[in-house]
């Protein structure tokens, strides 16, 4: 089988490419041809890869003023040399499916309709709650999470109401306007099946308008290689946060619940972020030598910190589509303390394989980190119902099979 994803990005930037990426890995092991269409941004994850020619320009709205914004505006709704170029594309390789990942306020779904003209099989994946939120985060004012969902029935006045991309009037006004867009042309809702990762996001789904019987949820998976250990249930006397060091993650309320509990316990934080250097100040002013900022770690690394800790702690204050991490550490047999919002509580199970605590509540979190310290033999038992939860759910054998299901339901409706 040939198969085409589709994404915004062909290098490294968050969980989508990483995903996209882990399902081309798997997929290529089991013999089928896998080939990829982004924009230029670099560098590509694959140097001097073959199809880059095709790439379209990347726009760095980031990094642009607002008058040079307002001039690219008509790309961000639909991207002709994006269009044009899929064309191309699709002209070389002739793939039997596509599979779309994130590919807003850039590619646009105007990617697609090259798709549709040639019935060729269109499957995307809802990497996050960006059917039901312009900006994709469930945020309203950047910081606050929006538990109403206020613009998932299409109207989307509250998000320039309250300025939910980056706090700002003229970028909210533009997601609001390319979000309202998408839902009147239907281009991306013509896909034949979409992808959600989790129950919740499958919900979010249905309530912007995505048809049930196209809605396939899959579980995220995590490599084999976690399994290839046997679990270890014992530990070194430390809690571990892994993850993008963003206000976004909760990471403020992690330590500030740190300065509630006994110097004795001690947390370690593996990850970078933008949020990274005020959240080491906040330890130094508050003398929490027992919080370890150990940087970016992954492969062996990565896996000593999982398999040594007490527990992984997710304080997330945002909507998480899936939640790689619990599953990494349930993985490990470690239980997990995580927010109660989004995915999280479909992997946590309070009690069983770890505790659920209130978004942005330090207390709870500190309550929950000094309870798990003091019962050992408590996280041992969530430890062990953890990794029996990653075994059933979360390997990458799963995970293959069922989307080759459903790469096979769409080619058989256009045969």
């Amino acid at each position: 089988m040939k198969i085409l994803h589709i994404n915004k990005f062909f290098c490294k930037m968050g969980g989508a490419e990483n995903i996209m990426l882990q399902e081309a890995e798997m997929l290529e092991k089991a013999g089928h041809e896998v080939f990829f269409f982004a924009t230029d941004r670099q560098p590509y994850f694959i140097e001097n890869y073959k199809l880059s020619k095709f790439f379209p320009k990347y726009i760095p709205f980031g990094k642009m003023s607002l008058s040079q914004i307002f001039k690219e505006i008509p790309k961000t709704f639909f991207n002709f040399e994006a269009m044009n170029q899929m064309e191309r594309v699709l002209e070389e390789i002739k793939p039997d499916v596509v599979h779309v990942h994130e590919i807003f306020n850039n590619l646009t779904p105007s990617v697609l309709l090259p798709c549709y003209k040639r019935k060729i099989p269109v499957i995307a994946t809802l990497h996050t709650p960006r059917m039901s939120c312009p900006v994709g985060t469930l945020m309203k004012k950047e910081n606050v999470y929006c538990e109403k969902e206020l613009c998932s029935g299409g109207n989307a006045i509250h998000c320039v109401i309250n300025k939910c991309r980056s706090a700002n009037l003229p970028k909210s006004l533009i997601h609001a306007l390319e979000y309202m867009f998408r839902r009147f042309t239907q281009i991306y809702y013509k896909a034949d099946y979409f992808i959600a990762p989790s129950d919740g996001i499958r919900n979010l789904a249905l309530k912007s308008g995505i048809k049930k019987e196209k809605l396939k949820v899959i579980y995220n998976f995590i490599s084999g290689e976690y399994f290839e250990n046997q679990p270890n249930y014992d530990n070194k006397g430390y809690f571990l946060f892994v993850g993008r060091l963003g206000k976004d993650k909760g990471v403020q309320y992690l330590i500030d619940a740190m300065t509630k509990v006994p110097k004795e316990i001690e947390l370690h934080i593996v990850g970078e972020g933008p949020a990274e250097e005020e959240f080491k100040e906040i330890c130094r002013k508050n003398n929490l030598d027992n919080v370890k900022f150990l940087g970016h770690k992954s492969g062996v690394e990565l896996r000593e910190e999982y398999k040594n800790c007490i527990a992984s702690v997710v304080p997330s204050y945002w909507y998480e589509a899936f939640g790689l991490v619990i599953a990494e550490a349930f993985s490990f047999g470690k239980p997990v303390i995580g927010s109660n919002i989004g995915a999280i509580p479909e992997l946590v199970e309070d009690g069983k394989t770890g505790f659920l605590v209130k978004p942005g509540s330090s207390q709870d979190i500190a309550d929950k980190i000094q309870y798990l310290s003091d019962n050992i033999d408590l996280s041992r038992e969530m430890g062990k119902n953890a990794r029996q939860k990653a075994e059933k759910l979360y390997k990458p054998e799963l995970h293959y099979n069922k989307l080759i299901e459903i790469y096979t339901q769409a080619i058989g409706k256009y045969k």
